[in-house]
């Protein structure tokens, strides 16, 4: 392995830890039992107030989160858990067509914009791009990496489908700003365990993991990293298992200092020095050497000797001689603020613990704070006594921290600016007085430090809310109203907004009434709003209110908007709509232990479910009486409850843990026995469940990574995560119109998605090949699956076939390599349990390019074919919707206009596919182009060839605006140029003279300020038309009264052109075709890609004639049409008269069912069973009805599905 570890700096000291809390310490050690932290935290708090600002409620958020997941042993999961869940998904679905995200069509409800909501989550660091002064990246303890290039004022992610959510720390190389570094998990509260540093050399688009990884850093949360700003190879990394240090770009690291450390700078202008601060014991740490010695700061240095517990420690650019300390105290609160003017030689203490700055109030007169939870301090990069301080709000001093002034408070208190309280990270952009914080709000900025009430809210697009619970009503079903953590309670109507303050919990809405909704804090405080959510003080008297679990269940009947339901050790019942409310039984469900999930029958009110830890409790009266049961095997809490909408009996049930095989069971008598549907789903928590209505007996679950579906058809779980990111599902709700499931995340919001139901259909192929063209034979062709809906099988193959090999051609992304220069088609049959479908990529894979004439229109994906150059990672070659020159209403874009000057002399390339030129070629394109005004610079299009064996682009032409309209196609344009009409465009050509062979082309854009920049019609025609050669391709499965598509092939190449042609999509360039069909409906056809019909079975001749400027080719080939075949289906009753809940088989024979024919059993009508011939049951009750559905198939069946004679069940009465 590559990590080095000294035992002489492992060696921890564990010199005055006592100095912190022995609950913090234990909450710190990844190895105590969660209930000994627990136990141990309560009894410090025991009789105090649950005051803000102190930590108790950050503490109890963790509880909450770790109670579930470590129950009954307390024992905390290994961090590679969720690693290795994401692991087991991509091995079994990642070579799939879907992938691992599986189905879905998943899209954001938001909310996107914290600022009129007074926050949107926590976010943890920041980080500015070293060379664009707008882009700035941030990181979420949950919800990822994020970035602005508009200087906060709206935020982007792309690592949604990363295995870990947390980010920590964020390093760029400023030499090569490509590369950036993050390190993984939440420094400040746990809610992600670090999988180690990860690592980007492409601005963030994809991220790999580096040296420091998983199995180093286990139970480890890293704290902070720096990079060397000339040796940018060089990195280090704090972590409470200690420090380490990378020369090689982080292939390699090294253990340089042992212990638990919390905070890490590093000081502008003077790189080698660095300074770290302890997360438990109050010491601050100096490196002379970036980071290979470490020495500690005693307390003969001015620095307490012991007392303090935290340490957060910052440099300025101002003097590099100075550095800050901010201590905080045992009890969470300020221990005292310490500055060094000798590169932290001699201290001198500034600030005392009074006033307590990180104390709540407006004055800091309180004592203690959370110190343990949110420090932060940074000081300016142009005054080095001017620094800004941070727990609950935001202090500002400007002289050294003597004194402190309020600047930022968390409801605007003091007359400062309202900042979200609880600060994490603080930055000073390099250069200015412009700070930036980061707090479990999201991101506040101030331009000068903090004076004068000036900070801001930079949180539009920064969606990254933990939601508990969230509620839903098919009065409105656009509405939602949502719990999240530190962030209140937010309702969406057309827009979000905050309704109530502190930590949102479970809600509800009346379903007949979208006005009437319930929301609540901790431990069922409950609220009631009969006006919208524009306020919450409707009558609502809950007498055990505060005394249930951190997030308290609460149901609003379906049935009747009136009956509303709460869990505490009893389950309490109200008639008025929260009025009053009365426990509906004597005595609790599990003695002292709180009620953890209800659940209501959609189909009978008096049926209700309640589970605590791993029992399920069934009431049959309305809660009146109830009878326990399991919630099948296995002792992990029960998390959630879903009864299917048309009967009482059948549930299922999800569970927590990390127990693999236990996460889903069902049952169909209420929970008297289960069956175990976890299948292989990945072992990590399952939190909800739900079934969808209607349906195939289709259930959803939610986990910690995503959403998962399954069905009585599929026999097994299917990701369902498609345009999902990898993040802890919360909270299903099913609303049947308009038929859309959405979720509450813990770290990204609110999504949705159309059911899953209306996506398991017969899958629709695609095919997607990279590169398309190659400059000679023997390199590898990556083919993939691009089908839409769920593949589980693929068959490849490729036209001709002699030359080319497959490997891997019944799986999704097969790859081929060619030993014959020339075309080939590309052939994919995709199919699942619910169908198949064939795709053709005709003349998709050209090696020595592609023939000519060729050209592209824009219209369809770029992928394989183009490619974009965009060195510095902004704007550039996009594909766009207007008014295109060859009327497809496509182009490409250059988006000069929408950067700015400091972009000034950046290129851009655009990249075309290999073509095979003959001497004395054109190339041709369409162009549009404005000046942004008259006197402003032009942009300049060069073009570009490069010839293949050759590494040099060779200059064809240069095009720019001399100010005589030489080159523009308007007039100077002050506002976006967007071309509208025919005259917006005009045509250019570049003679290619004795240019042949091989060769690609590239239009390259330079930036001078100038509008927007349009490619359009790009053509490659040669000096005269080549002779035609006709050829043509038939989908391979042809059934008599079903399509059978004929694509176009031969010579001049289709596969040389995209877009629209003479002859319609799919035809090459300067060529027509005439079919005939004979016995076919239509009968003849002039299109490129006609398709055909048979009436009758049996061999039909196809015959295609090409026409072009130089003469006309034709051919004939032979198509073999197969008869429709009828499938049956007969059930047999093995059993004979049962007894009542015993076991009884049926057992279905399918004639011309196909190899693998499908089964769907039924029980009057509902969906039961798995898909198989044989069905076994032992909830039948007499008189009822038993069929099998039987999907065949074969290739060509007459019907898509038939169901067998029922047989009616005879069940004789126990005696």
């Amino acid at each position: 392995m590559r990590l080095k570890i000294s035992a002489l700096l492992m060696a921890v000291s564990t010199v005055v830890l006592a100095q912190q809390p022995t609950w913090l310490q234990m909450w710190n050690d990844q190895n105590t039992n969660v209930y000994d932290v627990v136990k141990e935290f309560d009894s410090a708090f025991e009789g105090n107030a649950m005051e803000k600002g102190k930590g108790w409620k950050q503490f109890k958020r963790w509880e909450a989160f770790m109670d579930p997941r470590v129950y009954p042993t307390g024992q905390r999961p290994s961090p590679t858990a969720l690693f290795e869940g994401m692991q087991q998904v991509q091995q079994t679905w990642g070579s799939t067509s879907t992938g691992a995200s599986g189905l879905g069509q998943w899209t954001p409800e938001g909310p996107f914009n914290g600022n009129p909501i007074g926050g949107i989550g926590r976010i943890n660091v920041l980080a500015f791009h070293p060379t664009a002064p707008n882009t700035i990246f941030a990181g979420a303890p949950a919800g990822g990496l994020w970035k602005s290039t508009d200087n906060g004022t709206t935020w982007s992610t792309n690592t949604d489908l990363l295995p870990n959510l947390g980010v920590s720390g964020i390093a760029i190389d400023p030499m090569h700003p490509d590369t950036m570094y993050i390190a993984t998990g939440d420094r400040d509260g746990g809610d992600t365990y670090s999988i180690g540093v990860l690592k980007s050399v492409d601005g963030g688009e994809t991220w790999k993991p580096t040296g420091l990884t998983l199995q180093l850093t286990n139970y480890a949360r890293l704290t902070g990293m720096v990079i060397h700003p000339t040796q940018t190879q060089h990195l280090v990394v704090s972590s409470r298992a200690g420090i380490y240090r990378t020369t090689d770009g982080g292939a390699n690291w090294t253990i340089t200092q042992g212990g638990s450390f919390q905070s890490l700078t590093s000081t502008p202008g003077a790189p080698h020095l660095l300074y770290a601060g302890t997360e438990s014991n109050g010491k601050v740490w100096f490196s002379r050497n970036f980071g290979q010695n470490w020495t500690v700061l005693t307390g003969a240095s001015g620095l307490p000797a012991n007392g303090p517990a935290r340490c957060e420690v910052a440099t300025t650019a101002a003097d590099t001689n100075y550095v800050y300390a901010l201590f905080g105290a045992n009890n969470s609160g300020l221990y005292g603020v310490y500055r060094s003017t000798n590169k932290g030689v001699t201290w001198s203490q500034m600030h005392g613990s009074t006033p307590n700055l990180l104390d709540w109030s407006t004055t800091g007169s309180g004592a203690g704070g959370q110190a343990w939870y949110d420090l932060a301090i940074a000081v300016s990069p142009l005054n080095k006594d001017e620094l800004l301080i941070g727990g609950v709000n935001v202090w500002r001093s400007n002289n050294g921290g003597a004194n402190f002034a309020l600047s930022g408070h968390w409801y605007g208190g003091g007359g400062a600016s309202f900042v979200h309280a609880d600060q994490h990270w603080f930055a000073f952009r390099p250069g200015t007085n412009e700070i930036w914080a980061g707090n479990d709000g999201g991101m506040y900025m101030s331009p000068n430090g903090g004076l004068a009430n000036s900070w801001v809210s930079k949180n539009n697009g920064l969606s990254v809310t933990q939601y508990y619970k969230i509620a839903t009503t098919p009065a409105n079903p656009t509405w939602t109203i949502a719990g999240s953590q530190d962030n209140g309670t937010h309702l969406k109507k057309a827009n979000w907004s905050r309704v109530r303050g502190g930590d949102g919990m479970d809600c509800g809405m009346d379903p007949a009434n979208e006005l009437v909704m319930y929301a609540s804090i901790y431990y069922g405080d409950f609220t009631k709003s009969n006006n919208g959510g524009s306020s919450f003080n409707a009558p609502f008297n809950l007498p055990p209110a505060g005394g249930g679990n951190w997030v308290t269940p609460f149901l609003v009947s379906r049935h009747n908007g009136n009956v509303l339901y709460a869990g505490f050790t009893k389950v309490w019942k109200s008639t008025n709509a929260g009025v009053s409310f009365a426990a509906t039984s004597s005595s609790n469900l599990l003695g002292t232990d709180n009620i953890y999930v209800l659940a209501e029958s959609p189909s009978n009110p008096d049926v209700i479910y309640a589970g605590i830890n791993q029992y399920l409790f069934r009431s049959m009266d309305g809660g009146a009486t109830w009878s326990q049961h399991s919630g099948g095997a296995g002792s992990h809490v029960i998390t959630g409850i879903a009864v299917d909408p048309l009967d009482p009996l059948h549930i299922i049930v999800s569970r927590s843990g990390y127990v693999a095989g236990q996460k889903v069971y069902e049952s169909y008598n209420g929970g008297v026995s289960y069956s175990n549907i976890s299948g292989s789903l990945p072992n990590i928590p399952a939190n909800a469940v739900a079934f969808e209505p209607g349906s195939n007996n289709l259930r959803y679950v939610g986990t910690d990574l995503g959403m998962f579906v399954r069905d009585n058809l599929l026999g097994d779980w299917v990701p369902f995560n498609a345009g999902l990111p990898n993040v802890i599902v919360n909270d299903i709700e099913i609303l049947t119109q308009p038929r859309v499931v959405r979720i509450g995340t813990y770290g990204r919001g609110v999504w949705q998605s159309p059911f899953a139901s209306d996506l398991l259909q017969r899958p629709t192929a695609g095919i997607a090949v990279s590169p398309a063209s190659l400059c000679a034979v023997g390199d590898t062709i990556q083919l993939a699956d691009a089908s839409a809906g769920l593949v589980t099988s693929w068959s490849w193959s490729v036209i001709p076939s002699t030359g080319a090999t497959l490997v891997g051609a019944s799986t999704a992304n097969p790859s081929l390599v060619v030993a014959t220069p020339g075309l080939y088609t590309v052939q994919l049959v995709a199919q699942n349990a619910f169908g198949r479908d064939t795709a053709v990529a005709v003349q998709a894979v050209a090696v020595g390019g592609f023939p000519i004439p060729a050209g592209d229109g824009f219209s369809t994906s770029l992928a394989g074919r183009w490619s974009v150059e965009n060195p510095h990672r902004d704007a550039t070659w996009e594909a766009f919707a207007t008014a295109g020159s060859d009327g497809d209403g496509s182009s490409m874009r250059m988006p000069h206009f929408s950067l700015g000057a400091a972009a000034a002399g950046r290129g851009d390339a655009l990249v075309s596919p290999v073509y095979n030129v003959t001497a004395g070629a054109s190339l041709t394109f369409d162009a549009a182009y404005r000046r942004a005004s008259a006197a402003g610079a032009s942009d300049t299009l060069r073009v570009y060839v490069q010839q293949c064996g050759s590494s040099t682009w060779q200059l064809l032409a240069t095009r720019f605006e001399s100010g005589s309209q030489n080159w523009a196609t308007g007039p100077a344009q002050a506002s976006a140029f967007v071309p509208a009409v025919a005259a917006d465009w005009r045509r250019d050509s570049v003679f290619l003279g004795t240019l042949a062979g091989a060769a690609r082309f590239k239009f390259e854009a330079r930036h001078a300020g100038g509008n927007h920049l349009y490619l359009d019609r790009f053509r490659v025609i040669p000096a005269a038309a080549p002779a035609p050669v006709a050829d043509f391709v038939a989908t391979d499965s042809a059934c008599v009264s079903k399509p059978v598509q004929f694509y176009a092939a031969g010579l001049p190449a289709p596969g040389s052109f995209a877009g629209p042609g003479n002859s319609g999509a799919g035809g090459a360039l300067g060529a027509t075709y005439a079919w005939t069909f004979p016995g076919g409906v239509p009968s003849v056809s002039t299109l490129a890609n006609p398709t055909v019909s048979y009436a009758t079975p049996g061999a039909k001749t196809a015959t295609l004639v090409v026409t072009t400027a130089a003469g006309s080719s034709s051919i004939s080939k032979a198509v073999q049409i197969a008869a429709a075949v009828v499938p049956t289906v007969t059930i047999a009753n093995q059993s004979g008269n049962v007894c009542a809940n015993s076991p009884a088989t049926f057992v279905a024979t399918a004639v011309n069912g196909g190899a693998t024919p499908r089964y769907q059993w039924t029980v009057n009508g509902v969906p039961r069973g798995f898909n198989s011939s044989t069905f076994t049951v032992s909830t039948l009750q007499n008189g009822d009805v038993v069929r099998c559905e039987l999907y065949s198939a074969e290739d060509c069946p007459s019907v898509a599905k038939v169901t067998s004679t029922g047989i009616t069940v005879t069940v004789l009465p126990l005696p």
